[in-house]
């Protein structure tokens, strides 16, 4: 998943920001549509993320548990 490769020491490095530093400790899912709803699904499985913002997000097909 893309949310592991980003506590990878290197990614923003091989992306080609090396002066930018992420803060791991703040994580935020974005997103729009069906991206929006996967951003409240990966934020229910993952703790890691602190906090979701989406855009008119698609909640059809996430369980309504979540």
């Amino acid at each position: 998943m893309l949310i592991d490769e980003i506590f990878e020491p290197l990614f923003m490095l091989n992306l080609g920001f090396p002066a930018v530093r992420l803060d791991k400790e703040k994580l935020i899912a974005a997103g729009h549509s069906f991206g929006g709803g996967t951003a409240v699904g990966v934020a229910f499985k993952d703790e890691r993320v602190k906090c979701v913002m989406t855009l008119d997000p698609w909640l059809f097909p996430i369980h309504k548990d979540i």
